[in-house]
């Protein structure tokens, strides 16, 4: 099985530039939105929970990536060996806290799943901390449990973010 040669830091870099490019393509998505708005406002047609609404959403997406911005800028002009997960997960896992009402059984269902995965991630550091001169570590344990790393990593992010997408929709159904 061939392994790639990207490192954590390099995949970090390549998502934040990712991330900027469709961070671009949302701005305009914006003001095509704000355009469509004015039109129905101009029309007499009731705007503003949809106004605020993008303006929130706008802002939520405007902070994250300049969080991402600036923990590249982190990574690559302080401690490149310590990557900056802990911001991204806190973001996240507040605005869904949030945005479903302060619902304590949701934080606590968030909380585990965090919990698992910097565990995971300390252990897969301590697996690769305890390998011997000699010993092939990505063929070992370390692999395995780098993968279930990202894979709860992925639940999350997903948890979350479709969580958001879902209670936006709700209430865009039961508002009048």
């Amino acid at each position: 099985m061939a392994y790639s040669s990207v490192t954590n830091i390099q995949a970090e870099l390549i998502g934040t530039f990712i991330e900027i490019l469709i961070y671009g393509i949302y701005l305009v998505v914006f003001c095509k939105c704000l355009q469509v708005l004015r039109v129905k406002y101009t029309e007499g047609r009731p705007t503003s929970f949809m106004a605020c609404t993008a303006l929130a959403i706008f802002v939520l997406v405007s902070i994250h990536t300049i969080m991402d911005i600036l923990c590249a800028i982190n990574t690559f002009t302080t401690h490149a060996d310590v990557p900056q997960y802990a911001i991204t997960y806190y973001t996240i896992g507040y605005q869904t806290f949030v945005v479903w009402g302060r619902n304590i059984i949701l934080a606590g269902f968030l909380a585990l799943l965090i919990a698992a995965d910097i565990s995971l991630g300390a252990y897969a550091v301590y697996l690769l901390a305890a390998t011997r001169p000699g010993d092939d570590a990505l063929a070992g344990r370390v692999t395995d449990r780098v993968k279930w790393f990202y894979a709860v990593m992925l639940v999350v992010n997903l948890i979350c973010t479709i969580l958001i997408a879902l209670k936006i929709v709700m209430d865009g159904l039961t508002s009048p």
